[in-house]
């Protein structure tokens, strides 16, 4: 037997700008945490070489961490808003085309 394909289903706008305002809110939320977390390990950094490894470790996890967050909250925006930004992208971008070509 085979199996028949269904077409996939739209996201409402709704359920697409909730998603969107998730992503926001779990990122500044991260981002927020994250900080408070690299300062307090900054902190114990700065004690010189005799740092335990733990602390180096901990702050590389809170760095990276803080990368994720920023980027949900980047995917937030462009889950929100996709079509007004990639507009104006594309007119940034053929401008500099056309300034590069023209010149």
């Amino acid at each position: 037997m085979s199996a028949i394909a269904t077409a996939a289903s739209q996201a409402s706008d709704s359920f697409r700008q909730g998603v969107g305002a998730e992503f926001i809110i779990c990122g500044v939320i991260g981002l927020l945490v994250n900080c408070i977390l690299l300062s307090v390990l900054v902190k114990k950094l700065n004690t010189g070489i005799n740092a335990h490894t733990d602390i180096k470790i901990c702050t590389f996890v809170v760095v990276t961490d803080i990368f994720v967050s920023v980027g949900l909250i980047i995917r937030g925006v462009v889950a929100v808003q996709p079509t007004i930004i990639f507009e104006k992208v594309r007119s940034g971008v053929d401008l500099i085309t056309f300034t590069m070509l023209n010149s």
